[in-house]
């Protein structure tokens, strides 16, 4: 008998050992992932189909590109379709086409300022956390304090405001305690984990009921989602057409970033700042207006001349997709020295640096240019070839013979009468060469 249940006793251990080692035992997606630091959340962010690897292989440790980038995004907020954006690389044919665009279109991405996107160049880590933040609706900070790196001023204007964000939120950090590297290309791994570290709930079960923790916000990309229980200050991205939602009991509408307001009594439906729910709007620089030219009378100073030009400009802006312009101040250089009194009409271009006026936002920094103009003072003003009299030579002559007879002297038309001048100048007897020939005038 005791050796009856001395048997059964090994049985049942041996099964349990068996069932422990087949349920513990989770094989990785990829093979190159286990034991990464960054394991779990390319796990996690895999099942959701979000991201995928090539061959069996994740490489978390290689660069990504902004079409990947783009990619990742697009399937996140199952972004709709768009049309052309107009980045001219970014042709038809190529598989990230779509994405581009429609990253375009929500607003996350706006390209290089000059026409193009540069798709499949690695992308920087901080032009990576600014389309993230975007595409998250994390706003960026009006004044931004990044001086506890010491590489702060090498973070681009456009982005400080968005990384002080992500770096407040306890998203993002730096590579070192005081180093951004802001300028570095992004790591496959690294861009994951910003998004497993913002993103705390992900709903994209069309009718799922999910309970929110307050910890990250809640991502809501399917509809007829009910999100029960969650806390003050929960933070609410809803897709574009993420209808049917409700938060707390509260219908909330989709495209728009909700946050959870105080439990009150009454109930009723939400969409962005009422019931004390908030939205953001997001606002986007497309561009700015042409500048017309300017022309100045000779004599006319350089700070009476950079006067003429406007002091603000007209910028082309989208608001949550809907396009408007609004005004914004420019400060103007010129491309060169100035001169008030110039022997020949002068024509400078003056580039504008553009300010980004505050809530909107723009990659890099927007420039436009204008002509500025000085004309002659024609008092002083050398004629034009074909006005010189006096040079004559016998036919046959040599260009030396030219040369020559040139440094003697010029002269030169001014309002029909005459003014004895010598040219010194190569150059101009050059051009008087080419333009008379060697005949007899």
């Amino acid at each position: 008998m005791k050796r009856k249940i001395l048997s059964l006793i090994l049985v049942f251990a041996m099964t349990v050992s068996l069932l422990t080692v087949g349920t513990g035992a989770v094989e990785p997606t990829y093979g190159d992932t286990a034991g990464h630091w960054a394991e779990s959340s390319i796990e996690r962010w895999s099942g959701h189909g979000i991201i995928q690897g090539s061959n069996g292989q994740f490489d978390p440790n290689g660069q990504l590109t902004c079409a990947q980038l783009a990619t990742i995004l697009a399937k996140l907020l199952k972004l709709p379709a768009a049309k052309d954006a107009g980045f001219t690389d970014n042709t038809a044919d190529a598989w990230y086409y779509d994405a581009i665009n429609r990253c375009a279109a929500a607003g996350i991405l706006n390209g290089n300022g000059d026409g193009t996107v540069t798709p499949e160049a690695p992308i920087t880590r901080e032009r990576a956390m600014v389309m993230l933040a975007r595409a998250l609706g994390i706003e960026p900070i009006r004044k931004p304090d990044l001086t506890k790196y010491t590489d702060a001023a090498q973070v681009s204007a456009y982005a400080q405001g968005y990384v002080a964000a992500l770096i407040e939120a306890g998203i993002v950090g730096g590579v070192t305690a005081d180093q951004l590297a802001p300028q570095n290309n992004i790591t496959r791994a690294a861009t994951v984990t910003i998004l497993d570290r913002a993103i705390g709930t992900y709903a994209d079960e069309a009718g799922a009921t999910v309970k929110a923790d307050g910890k990250g916000l809640v991502l809501v990309v399917a509809e007829n989602v009910k999100i029960t229980n969650a806390p003050e200050g929960t933070k609410i991205v809803v897709a574009d057409g993420a209808t049917g939602l409700t938060v707390n009991g509260k219908s909330v509408s989709d495209d728009q970033t909700y946050i959870v307001p105080k439990t009150t009594t009454s109930s009723g439906s939400s969409s962005g700042g009422s019931s004390g729910g908030s939205y953001v709007s997001v606002k986007i620089v497309t561009g700015a207006a042409a500048v017309p030219d300017v022309a100045v009378d000779y004599g006319t100073s350089e700070a009476d001349a950079m006067g003429r030009l406007p002091g603000t400009v007209t910028l082309n802006v989208t608001e949550n997709g809907t396009a408007g312009t609004v005004e914004a101040a420019v400060r103007w250089a010129l491309d060169r020295a100035y001169s008030k009194d110039p022997s020949m009409d002068t024509v400078y271009t003056a580039t504008g640096t553009v300010t980004i006026p505050d809530g909107y936002t723009y990659d890099g920094t927007l420039t436009v240019t204008a002509s500025l103009t000085v004309t002659a003072n024609p008092n002083t003003t050398i004629a034009s070839i074909s006005e010189v009299t006096g040079l004559a030579l016998p036919c046959g002559a040599a260009e030396g013979d030219v040369l020559i007879c040139g440094r003697e002297g010029l002269w030169v038309i001014d309002r029909g009468e005459t003014d004895r001048r010598r040219a010194a100048a190569d150059g101009l007897l050059s051009r008087l060469l080419n333009k008379k020939g060697r005949k007899d005038q």
